[in-house]
Protein backbone atom coordinates (compact mmCIF):
# COMPACT_ATOMS: atom_id res chain seq x y z
CA UNK A 1 0.00 0.00 0.00
CA UNK A 2 1.40 3.12 -0.98
CA UNK A 3 2.40 6.31 1.50
CA UNK A 4 1.21 9.56 0.48
CA UNK A 5 3.26 12.60 2.27
CA UNK A 6 2.00 16.16 2.01
CA UNK A 7 5.09 18.27 2.08
CA UNK A 8 2.60 21.21 1.83
CA UNK A 9 1.48 20.76 5.11
CA UNK A 10 2.88 23.02 7.19
CA UNK A 11 2.14 25.57 4.19
CA UNK A 12 -1.55 24.74 4.40
CA UNK A 13 -1.80 24.73 7.99
CA UNK A 14 -0.19 28.50 8.26
CA UNK A 15 -2.57 29.59 5.71
CA UNK A 16 -5.80 27.72 7.25
CA UNK A 17 -4.11 29.87 11.13
CA UNK A 18 -3.73 33.24 9.22
CA UNK A 19 -7.55 32.74 7.38
CA UNK A 20 -9.10 32.24 10.92
CA UNK A 21 -6.82 35.01 12.60
CA UNK A 22 -9.35 36.98 14.88
CA UNK A 23 -7.09 39.95 14.71
CA UNK A 24 -8.12 39.79 11.15
CA UNK A 25 -11.86 39.15 11.54
CA UNK A 26 -11.88 41.79 14.16
CA UNK A 27 -10.16 44.15 11.65
CA UNK A 28 -13.07 43.29 9.02
CA UNK A 29 -15.92 43.56 11.46
CA UNK A 30 -14.66 47.01 12.60
CA UNK A 31 -14.35 47.99 9.37
CA UNK A 32 -17.60 46.96 8.99
CA UNK A 33 -18.88 48.51 11.75
CA UNK A 34 -17.29 51.75 10.96
CA UNK A 35 -18.39 51.72 7.68
CA UNK A 36 -22.30 51.39 8.69
CA UNK A 37 -21.61 54.22 11.12
CA UNK A 38 -20.59 56.25 8.60
CA UNK A 39 -23.62 55.46 6.08
CA UNK A 40 -25.70 56.46 9.43
CA UNK A 41 -23.86 59.52 10.13
CA UNK A 42 -24.89 60.57 6.47
CA UNK A 43 -28.23 59.76 6.38
CA UNK A 44 -28.52 61.58 9.83
CA UNK A 45 -26.57 64.72 8.31
CA UNK A 46 -28.79 64.71 5.33
CA UNK A 47 -32.09 64.30 7.55
CA UNK A 48 -30.33 67.18 9.52
CA UNK A 49 -30.13 69.59 7.05
CA UNK A 50 -33.42 68.64 5.62
CA UNK A 51 -35.20 69.73 9.16
CA UNK A 52 -33.35 72.61 9.07
CA UNK A 53 -34.46 73.76 6.08
CA UNK A 54 -38.14 72.70 6.77
CA UNK A 55 -37.64 74.77 10.31
CA UNK A 56 -36.58 77.73 8.30
CA UNK A 57 -39.59 77.34 6.41
CA UNK A 58 -41.83 77.69 9.33
CA UNK A 59 -39.94 80.13 10.64
CA UNK A 60 -40.62 82.17 7.67
CA UNK A 61 -44.20 81.00 7.47
CA UNK A 62 -44.18 82.41 11.51
CA UNK A 63 -42.65 85.10 10.52
CA UNK A 64 -45.39 86.07 8.06
CA UNK A 65 -48.41 85.32 9.79
CA UNK A 66 -46.66 86.69 13.19
CA UNK A 67 -46.11 90.57 10.69
CA UNK A 68 -49.81 89.75 9.34
CA UNK A 69 -51.80 88.91 12.21
CA UNK A 70 -49.53 92.21 14.16
CA UNK A 71 -51.36 94.13 11.16
CA UNK A 72 -54.61 92.54 12.30
CA UNK A 73 -54.56 93.73 15.96
CA UNK A 74 -53.81 97.05 15.01
CA UNK A 75 -56.56 96.95 12.38
CA UNK A 76 -58.57 95.29 15.09
CA UNK A 77 -57.83 97.82 17.75
CA UNK A 78 -58.30 100.98 15.62
CA UNK A 79 -61.62 99.33 14.74
CA UNK A 80 -62.45 99.31 18.69
CA UNK A 81 -61.63 102.79 19.05
CA UNK A 82 -63.60 103.83 16.20
CA UNK A 83 -66.28 101.68 17.52
CA UNK A 84 -65.66 103.57 21.01
CA UNK A 85 -65.36 107.35 19.63
CA UNK A 86 -69.01 106.20 17.54
CA UNK A 87 -70.37 105.09 20.83
CA UNK A 88 -69.48 108.23 22.38
CA UNK A 89 -70.83 110.54 19.65
CA UNK A 90 -73.78 108.96 19.80
CA UNK A 91 -73.91 109.16 23.40
CA UNK A 92 -73.04 112.63 23.08
CA UNK A 93 -75.78 113.40 20.30
CA UNK A 94 -78.52 111.85 22.54
CA UNK A 95 -77.41 113.71 25.69
CA UNK A 96 -76.05 117.13 24.41
CA UNK A 97 -76.59 120.58 26.41
CA UNK A 98 -79.84 121.79 24.04
CA UNK A 99 -78.99 125.32 23.70
CA UNK A 100 -82.32 126.07 21.95
CA UNK A 101 -84.46 124.76 24.66
CA UNK A 102 -82.26 126.92 27.45
CA UNK A 103 -82.69 129.83 25.14
CA UNK A 104 -86.77 129.29 24.94
CA UNK A 105 -87.17 128.65 28.53
CA UNK A 106 -84.95 132.69 28.66
CA UNK A 107 -88.08 133.95 26.36
CA UNK A 108 -91.04 132.32 28.53
CA UNK A 109 -89.78 133.41 31.12
CA UNK A 110 -89.49 137.28 29.67
CA UNK A 111 -92.53 136.94 28.33
CA UNK A 112 -94.09 135.84 31.63
CA UNK A 113 -92.53 138.59 33.87
CA UNK A 114 -93.14 142.08 32.41
CA UNK A 115 -90.45 144.92 33.12
CA UNK A 116 -87.85 142.73 32.53
CA UNK A 117 -85.47 142.56 29.68
CA UNK A 118 -82.57 140.55 28.27
CA UNK A 119 -79.07 142.70 27.99
CA UNK A 120 -77.00 139.95 27.92
CA UNK A 121 -76.76 136.16 27.52
CA UNK A 122 -73.41 133.88 27.70
CA UNK A 123 -72.75 130.20 28.30
CA UNK A 124 -69.80 128.71 29.28
CA UNK A 125 -69.34 124.51 28.87
CA UNK A 126 -65.90 123.11 30.62
CA UNK A 127 -64.53 119.63 30.39
CA UNK A 128 -62.55 117.71 32.74
CA UNK A 129 -61.33 114.23 32.15
CA UNK A 130 -60.02 111.70 34.53
CA UNK A 131 -57.98 108.67 33.90
CA UNK A 132 -58.57 105.55 35.02
CA UNK A 133 -57.94 104.98 38.89
CA UNK A 134 -57.63 101.36 40.77
CA UNK A 135 -57.33 100.89 44.55
CA UNK A 136 -57.13 97.59 46.01
CA UNK A 137 -59.42 96.51 48.98
CA UNK A 138 -58.83 93.11 50.92
CA UNK A 139 -62.10 91.25 52.46
CA UNK A 140 -61.85 88.64 55.17
CA UNK A 141 -63.92 85.57 54.40
CA UNK A 142 -65.32 82.26 56.67
CA UNK A 143 -63.41 79.13 55.41
CA UNK A 144 -64.90 75.89 55.73
CA UNK A 145 -62.47 73.32 56.84
CA UNK A 146 -62.79 70.08 55.60
CA UNK A 147 -62.34 67.11 58.29
CA UNK A 148 -59.43 65.54 58.77
CA UNK A 149 -58.67 62.65 57.14
CA UNK A 150 -58.80 60.09 59.89
CA UNK A 151 -62.51 60.84 59.79
CA UNK A 152 -63.24 58.94 56.55
CA UNK A 153 -67.02 59.01 58.25
CA UNK A 154 -67.76 62.80 58.28
CA UNK A 155 -68.88 64.26 55.67
CA UNK A 156 -67.24 67.70 54.67
CA UNK A 157 -69.39 71.11 55.03
CA UNK A 158 -70.79 72.80 52.59
CA UNK A 159 -68.71 75.59 51.00
CA UNK A 160 -69.37 78.83 51.15
CA UNK A 161 -70.61 80.90 48.09
CA UNK A 162 -67.37 83.25 47.92
CA UNK A 163 -68.53 84.91 44.57
CA UNK A 164 -71.71 85.71 46.42
CA UNK A 165 -70.08 86.58 49.64
CA UNK A 166 -67.39 88.79 47.34
CA UNK A 167 -70.11 90.73 46.12
CA UNK A 168 -72.23 91.78 49.21
CA UNK A 169 -68.64 92.93 50.64
CA UNK A 170 -68.08 95.16 47.44
CA UNK A 171 -71.35 96.61 48.15
CA UNK A 172 -70.53 97.43 51.70
CA UNK A 173 -67.63 99.23 50.68
CA UNK A 174 -69.25 101.30 47.99
CA UNK A 175 -71.77 102.66 49.85
CA UNK A 176 -69.60 104.37 52.24
CA UNK A 177 -67.37 107.28 51.20
CA UNK A 178 -65.80 108.24 48.89
CA UNK A 179 -68.02 106.30 46.49
CA UNK A 180 -71.51 107.65 47.96
CA UNK A 181 -70.36 110.71 46.67
CA UNK A 182 -68.73 109.37 43.33
CA UNK A 183 -70.74 110.34 40.00
CA UNK A 184 -68.90 107.17 38.27
CA UNK A 185 -70.20 103.69 38.42
CA UNK A 186 -67.55 101.72 40.14
CA UNK A 187 -66.79 98.13 38.61
CA UNK A 188 -64.43 95.49 40.92
CA UNK A 189 -61.93 92.92 39.65
CA UNK A 190 -60.52 89.93 41.59
CA UNK A 191 -56.76 89.57 41.91
CA UNK A 192 -56.69 86.17 43.71
CA UNK A 193 -57.78 84.27 47.17
CA UNK A 194 -55.48 83.23 49.37
CA UNK A 195 -56.50 81.02 52.16
CA UNK A 196 -54.72 82.34 55.66
CA UNK A 197 -52.46 79.72 58.14
CA UNK A 198 -53.81 78.51 60.35
CA UNK A 199 -56.74 78.08 57.68
CA UNK A 200 -59.60 79.62 59.43
CA UNK A 201 -60.43 82.11 56.90
CA UNK A 202 -59.79 83.47 52.91
CA UNK A 203 -58.46 86.55 52.11
CA UNK A 204 -59.85 87.96 48.81
CA UNK A 205 -57.92 90.76 46.92
CA UNK A 206 -59.78 92.92 44.97
CA UNK A 207 -59.50 95.95 42.54
CA UNK A 208 -61.78 98.93 42.91
CA UNK A 209 -61.51 100.22 39.30
CA UNK A 210 -62.82 104.00 38.43
CA UNK A 211 -63.26 104.19 34.52
CA UNK A 212 -61.94 106.73 32.30
CA UNK A 213 -64.82 110.03 32.90
CA UNK A 214 -65.26 113.52 30.91
CA UNK A 215 -67.06 115.61 33.58
CA UNK A 216 -69.86 118.19 31.49
CA UNK A 217 -70.47 121.61 33.88
CA UNK A 218 -72.61 124.73 32.43
CA UNK A 219 -72.95 127.74 33.39
CA UNK A 220 -74.76 130.57 31.99
CA UNK A 221 -74.88 134.08 33.02
CA UNK A 222 -77.70 136.23 32.50
CA UNK A 223 -77.79 140.38 32.31
CA UNK A 224 -80.89 141.88 32.38
CA UNK A 225 -82.87 145.31 33.25
CA UNK A 226 -85.50 145.74 35.12
CA UNK A 227 -87.84 148.30 34.51
CA UNK A 228 -90.37 147.33 37.26
CA UNK A 229 -91.33 150.54 38.60
CA UNK A 230 -93.14 149.80 41.99
CA UNK A 231 -91.79 146.21 43.09
CA UNK A 232 -88.64 144.86 41.57
CA UNK A 233 -89.15 141.70 39.54
CA UNK A 234 -85.78 139.87 39.96
CA UNK A 235 -86.85 137.45 41.79
CA UNK A 236 -90.07 136.45 40.15
CA UNK A 237 -87.54 136.29 37.01
CA UNK A 238 -85.50 133.62 38.42
CA UNK A 239 -88.65 131.40 39.80
CA UNK A 240 -89.62 131.87 36.12
CA UNK A 241 -86.73 130.87 35.30
CA UNK A 242 -86.72 128.13 37.62
CA UNK A 243 -89.84 126.77 36.08
CA UNK A 244 -89.23 126.01 33.40
CA UNK A 245 -89.39 122.67 31.48
CA UNK A 246 -85.90 122.21 30.06
CA UNK A 247 -84.57 124.39 33.06
CA UNK A 248 -86.11 122.79 36.18
CA UNK A 249 -84.47 119.27 34.88
CA UNK A 250 -80.70 120.25 34.13
CA UNK A 251 -80.14 122.96 36.63
CA UNK A 252 -78.40 122.21 39.88
CA UNK A 253 -80.43 121.66 42.45
CA UNK A 254 -79.51 123.54 45.65
CA UNK A 255 -80.55 126.27 47.35
CA UNK A 256 -81.92 128.47 44.73
CA UNK A 257 -82.76 125.80 42.67
CA UNK A 258 -79.47 126.46 40.51
CA UNK A 259 -80.26 130.46 40.08
CA UNK A 260 -77.66 132.28 42.22
CA UNK A 261 -78.09 136.58 42.09
CA UNK A 262 -74.69 137.43 41.07
CA UNK A 263 -74.74 141.19 41.01
CA UNK A 264 -77.95 144.17 41.11
CA UNK A 265 -76.70 147.70 40.53
CA UNK A 266 -78.40 150.53 41.60
CA UNK A 267 -81.53 152.32 39.48
CA UNK A 268 -79.91 154.23 36.22
CA UNK A 269 -81.94 156.28 33.51
CA UNK A 270 -82.49 155.10 29.80
CA UNK A 271 -80.93 157.54 27.37
CA UNK A 272 -81.22 155.83 24.54
CA UNK A 273 -84.47 153.76 23.83
CA UNK A 274 -86.34 155.32 26.27
CA UNK A 275 -84.73 158.17 27.40
CA UNK A 276 -85.57 159.26 31.11
CA UNK A 277 -87.19 155.50 32.05
CA UNK A 278 -85.27 153.72 35.20
CA UNK A 279 -84.02 150.53 35.19
CA UNK A 280 -81.83 148.38 37.88
CA UNK A 281 -79.23 146.35 36.02
CA UNK A 282 -78.98 142.44 37.38
CA UNK A 283 -76.69 139.53 36.81
CA UNK A 284 -78.23 135.75 36.80
CA UNK A 285 -75.90 132.68 37.13
CA UNK A 286 -77.17 129.69 35.98
CA UNK A 287 -75.90 126.55 37.40
CA UNK A 288 -76.55 123.33 35.69
CA UNK A 289 -76.03 119.78 37.29
CA UNK A 290 -72.64 118.54 36.16
CA UNK A 291 -73.02 115.85 33.64
CA UNK A 292 -70.20 112.70 33.53
CA UNK A 293 -69.41 110.84 30.84
CA UNK A 294 -67.89 107.17 30.90
CA UNK A 295 -66.33 105.21 27.70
Amino acid sequence: MPIRINLLAEQLAAEEARRKDPVKRAIWVGSFIAAVAVLWSVGLFFKLQAAKSEAARYQADFTRLDEEAREVKMNKALADEAFLRVQALERYATNRFLWGNVLNDLQLAVKKVEGVRIEEFMGDMRYTTNNEVKTKATFKLPYAEPPPAWKFWASAPPAPNYGQLITNEFIALTNKAPYTTNRVPVTMKLVNMVTNIPPDSVTANIEVITPITAMEETTVIVKARDYAREARRVDAFSKALAEGSYLKERLRKAAGGGILLREIGKPKEESMDNPGEVYVPFTLELQFEPRVFTP
